[in-house]
């Protein structure tokens, strides 16, 4: 299977159909993360061979916690844009706002969206204590612990709102801490045999 079906199969998986022109991005983005992600520290080093897999199809693993129609997303401690800017490449019609402290790992971020010519992407570099607007979708790929990123959520969700984590890609399920009050999880195994290992996924929602 070549690299362009393997993005449409985990795509269609992920409950989106990629065009030619989305596909394209992807493959863009996933050259940008095999130079500039690797040199500043964006992904590991021997992340090289296995991009599709944990990193572009990672990220899309992102819409199976995410409501169509949503609106905007708030992409916390984005980096070089995981997973914003593949949700951003697959979800056109929503907003993606890509958030982190870092100024070198934005700088990143930004001309990948500028790259791929996304017109629905807002980078911010900014500590995520100093944001004030609410979301009604936040994401956070290993960001912050859960506990810290449930405490996030409940601050800057929408009524309604919920964020989405990516817990694990091991065979076992994750240990999951409670949730604290006002907040609930749930967890689910996602893409078990369409990526080359299982992703844990936790949605949280405010009750």
């Amino acid at each position: 299977m070549s690299d362009s079906d393997r993005i449409i199969a985990i795509g269609r998986a992920c409950g989106v159909t990629l065009d030619a022109r989305q596909v394209e991005q992807l493959l863009d983005f996933r050259s940008l993360l095999a130079s500039e992600g690797i040199q500043t520290g964006g992904i590991g080093p021997n992340e090289a061979n296995r991009l599709i897999d944990r990193h572009i199809g990672d990220s899309l693993a992102y819409l199976l916690g995410i409501r169509e129609g949503a609106g905007a997303i708030l992409d916390i401690g984005s980096g070089i844009g995981l997973p914003g800017i593949p949700l951003a490449v697959a979800r056109p019609d929503e907003s993606v706002v890509l958030l982190d402290r870092s100024q070198r790992r934005s700088d990143v971020a930004k001309r990948g969206v500028r790259l791929l010519g996304l017109q629905n992407v807002t980078t911010r570099t900014q500590e995520i204590a100093e944001v004030r607007e609410r979301y009604p979708v936040l994401t956070f790929r290993a960001s912050l612990p859960v506990p810290e990123a449930a405490l996030v959520a409940s601050r800057l969700l929408e009524p309604g709102g919920s964020a989405v984590f990516g817990l694990s890609r091991r065979r076992k399920m994750p240990e999951v801490p409670d949730p604290p009050e006002g907040v609930r999880f749930d967890v689910s195994c996602e893409l078990d045999g369409i990526l080359d290992s299982p992703f844990w996924l936790l949605r949280m929602t405010t009750t």
